[in-house]
């Protein structure tokens, strides 16, 4: 039996709480809700829930369902824009990675060349 839709969209937060940005699953609950994506947000969400840092979608996931991994893309990579949100701040500012990665707090500034500047006058 299917749940109702408020029932399963808290499954779905509580399944996805530190997992994916809250922000964009607010806008993809509803999409989700279309039975015509069962499929792909099954396997969408439960690679999710145990998807480490280094894992990869199995082939046959990629290519039988490329909606689950455009699913996924939304929900982790890609960011909503608001600099309070947790995930996207933690998880996916480059900024943050560079950092925790190699301790530099910051990209250089990239150098302009001569060549590359406009003639002036």
């Amino acid at each position: 039996m299917i749940p109702p839709g408020a029932a399963a969209h808290a499954a779905i937060r509580r399944l996805l709480e530190g997992r994916a940005c809250n922000h964009r699953l607010d806008q993809t609950l509803g999409r989700l809700s279309d039975p015509r994506n069962g499929w792909p947000r099954a396997y969408a969400l439960s690679w999710i829930s145990v998807a480490g840092g280094n894992s990869v979608k199995p082939p046959w996931m990629r290519m039988q369902f490329p909606q689950a991994g455009r699913i996924v893309r939304h929900l982790r990579d890609t960011s909503c824009g608001d600099p309070t949100c947790g995930w996207c701040t933690e998880k996916i500012n480059p900024n943050v990675a560079l950092e925790r990665r190699f301790g530099f707090p910051s990209f250089r500034p990239q150098t302009v060349d001569d060549m590359d500047r406009p003639p002036s006058g």
